[in-house]
């Protein structure tokens, strides 16, 4: 079964699992509900893809995001401010060995402020640029297909790679990582300091600058 649900959605609590095939959520998937606190509710994405507008937390749950393989896409009928997850002390994303897969083909301006943490690697494809303005602690690293990937609060500093396709960008604001293979347009690259990184070229500039050293 691609997917499958748990639960009491009308008491804000429950857990979706989606395996396989596209779930497509016209307007958001919310946890939890107002004046509630402490009801568990989960999504696990372990294939196929969710195409929303949102996901947002309501009241005060104790909210969980496995990101293990599936993929994130905006809607069509996306907010215009772009912010795909909203910050939230109440919600936890967790990256497994799976990985979490961004689709971005739809605004100018998607961003994920929700800090996300775990053993697996971010990977963006789709042409639209997103930023990741949420803590992100990934050790898989940093897998950039298509488009920008701009990260402005890198906490996590060690981890397996870095890969830029060719015509790609990964932008790090600055932040000094340790990787164990960095792939530049399909090309292992030697260690160095660089700020911006291209798909086709490295872009150098003074300040800031991102140091990639290999284990």
């Amino acid at each position: 079964m691609a997917t499958r649900r748990s639960g009491n959605g009308r008491q804000g609590e429950g857990e979706l699992t989606i395996d396989g095939g596209t779930v497509l959520a016209d307007s958001t998937v919310q946890f939890g509900i107002d004046n509630k606190s402490g009801n568990s509710t989960v999504l696990n994405l372990n294939g196929g893809k969710l195409v929303t507008r949102q996901l947002k937390v309501l009241g005060s749950p104790n909210a969980v995001i496995n990101w293990n393989g599936g993929t994130l896409e905006c809607s069509t009928y996306s907010y215009a401010d772009g912010n795909m997850i909203p910050a939230s002390a109440n919600l936890q994303i967790n990256v497994l060995e799976g990985g979490a897969v961004y689709n971005a083909v739809v605004l100018d301006n998607e961003e994920i402020k929700q800090a996300m943490s775990g053993v697996g690697a971010l990977t963006k494809t789709g042409g639209k640029p997103l930023t990741v303005s949420g803590a992100v602690d990934l050790d898989g690293g940093y897998i950039v297909e298509e488009g920008t990937l701009t990260l402005t609060n890198v906490t996590g500093t060690e981890f397996k790679m870095i890969s830029v396709a060719s015509g790609a960008t990964l932008d790090l604001r600055g932040a000094e990582v340790t990787v164990d293979s960095y792939v530049l347009g399909g090309v292992r690259q030697r260690s160095g300091t660089y700020s911006a990184h291209n798909g086709t070229v490295h872009v150098k500039q003074s300040n800031p600058v991102t140091t990639i050293v290999f284990y």
